[in-house]
């Protein structure tokens, strides 16, 4: 147990669901009883927000990009790298998912 850390930041590529960094949350909490945990992403779908902060047992949830889908609707968010590697997948993807198309593949040029 570690009760000199105080802040612990989790970066992720994109939060979806929340789920991966919930779990990383929870099975790491004990360990460091009076940290606060604040989240950092690329991309954070709009509908993922299950607290304040987005991701349960995070403080905080930093994202430099919100997604939302046509209608409110969830947009699955693939692997940055994939996308940011294979301009044929990323002009597909943005083609079936976002209104802004131009402005999606710009962001993740």
């Amino acid at each position: 147990m570690d009760l000199r850390t105080r802040l612990i930041i989790v970066v992720d590529d994109v939060i979806s669901s929340g789920q991966t960094m919930y779990k990383l949350y929870r099975n790491n909490e004990w360990r460091f009883p009076r940290a606060e945990w604040i989240g950092v992403t690329w991309f954070s779908q709009a509908l993922c927000m299950k607290s304040s902060s987005g991701v349960k047992g995070y403080n905080s949830v930093f994202a430099s990009f919100l997604v939302e889908g046509v209608s409110g609707k969830k947009v699955p968010i693939n692997s940055l790298s994939t996308l940011r590697e294979q301009p044929a997948i990323a002009e597909s993807y943005a083609n079936r998912h976002y209104a802004d198309v131009k402005k999606f593949l710009q962001l993740i040029g």
